[in-house]
């Protein structure tokens, strides 16, 4: 599956992202235990970000949230348009 259409390539190679394509990987849980253990927080938080997504956790009051800080929700298929319009101007 790539990531971004071929049109969108210019624009991403513009601001320094590469052109690979993007791979479902399936990580045991046990794995993303073991990265949450680790001492560098960075690695401690996406290993906590995807344990909770692994057991399915979701945020339930998130529409409001994101209006409480002034945070406008996208769906990926709009922020994926976002790249079009770049890429077309």
């Amino acid at each position: 599956m790539k990531w971004v259409g071929r049109n969108h390539f210019h624009f991403l190679r513009s601001w320094g992202f590469s052109l690979r394509e993007v791979e479902l990987e399936k990580v045991p849980l046990a794995a993303l235990e073991e990265q949450h253990r680790a001492s560098d927080p960075l690695q401690k938080t996406f290993a906590a970000l995807m344990i909770s997504y692994a057991n399915g956790d979701t945020i339930s009051d998130s529409l409001e949230t994101a209006h409480r800080y002034g945070v406008r929700l996208h769906s990926v298929s709009d922020y994926a348009a976002t790249f079009r319009k770049a890429a077309d101007a």
